[in-house]
């Protein structure tokens, strides 16, 4: 793992610390290292944090914090800038790999994605294009605990991987962002959520319905019985993109299901701009607290506004 910044201190800590509270008590000096990824908007933080089993993890170009529960990250924070998107890399033939400082009773791992009943890949959550500045670095990306599962073709192939291509380009043109990525997975035994409009903030209704599978494991490729626990299947993701320079925040939550294919450019933007929402919906789905260093009205902007100006960057 060549780009991780995650030291012998690390794993130390996760055989110290007990589960239940390692988020509340992890040190504050296992963050510094990557700082400059986060300290300007903050840490996201669940609401009930303190009885939740998570690791935090930093990298040399993205930290999380990951969930043991689900084996997924609550959440996967990266700065991008202009300056790091000048080199055009192509994507390394890579195969995702087993975090070792991961708790073993919260790693996923290869097989848990083998044949699934439903058409599910592992879906980055910081993509390996964000980082072409650097081959290690793209590399890097290619762990667990920055992935989820979402659907191939007709969702992570698809639009979202549209979305993560419009990000890179908005980034061109604005220069200097923060981008939070992360799943929302299911409340209690159901497989859908919907936001209404006015929830939402910015006019859309949202359906959330993931795949009929709430877990997949390796287990379950040898009988046809749903998994007991694995990794947690979520019914969405969402994208947060915060634009320093202009104090502008734009989201997207997105369900992870079947999307619409072969749209045009112009009809591709106006799907995403359909699943536009505001931060504090993100919120309110996901049970964490975001932007928490922000101060007063900025704050309170970044979290309550729909942004009115387009997101998108001018095509050449």
């Amino acid at each position: 793992m060549g780009g991780k910044i995650a030291t012998a201190f690390c794993a130390a800590a996760l055989l110290s610390i007990p589960a239940t509270s390692f988020a509340a008590t992890w040190p504050k000096t296992a963050y510094r290292s990557c700082g400059t990824l986060w300290r300007e908007i903050g840490i996201p933080e669940h609401i009930n944090a303190v009885n939740r089993d998570t690791t935090f993890l930093c990298y040399k170009r993205f930290a999380l914090r990951h969930d043991n529960v689900t084996r997924t990250p609550e959440w996967v924070i990266e700065r991008l800038k202009k300056s790091q998107l000048e080199r055009d890399r192509k994507r390394p033939s890579k195969s995702f790999v087993v975090e070792h400082l991961i708790p073993k009773r919260g790693r996923a791992s290869s097989g848990d994605y083998t044949k699934p009943k439903a058409n599910l890949v592992r879906g980055h959550m910081a993509p390996s294009e964000d980082f072409r500045s650097s081959l290690a670095d793209m590399k890097a990306s290619f762990v667990y605990t920055n992935s989820v599962p979402q659907i191939g073709d007709k969702f992570n192939g698809a639009t979202w991987g549209t979305l993560e291509d419009e990000v890179r380009n908005a980034v061109k043109k604005r220069g200097d962002v923060y981008i939070i990525t992360g799943p929302v997975h299911r409340i209690g035994s159901g497989r859908a959520h919907s936001i209404s409009a006015a929830d939402g903030g910015c006019g859309n209704k949202i359906d959330l319905e993931g795949p009929e599978e709430a877990f997949i494991c390796k287990s379950h490729n040898a009988t046809p019985q749903f998994c007991p626990k694995g990794v947690g299947v979520p019914i969405g993701v969402y994208k947060i993109v915060y634009d320093r320079a202009q104090a502008q925040t734009f989201a997207f939550l997105m369900s992870n299901a079947e999307h619409p294919t072969g749209l045009s450019a112009d009809q591709a933007r106006a799907h995403l701009d359909k699943h536009r929402v505001t931060v504090a919906a993100i919120e309110s789905a996901t049970g964490l607290k975001f932007f928490r260093t922000l101060a007063g009205e900025k704050q309170a902007k970044a979290l309550h506004r729909c942004e009115t100006e387009t997101f998108w960057a001018p095509r050449p």
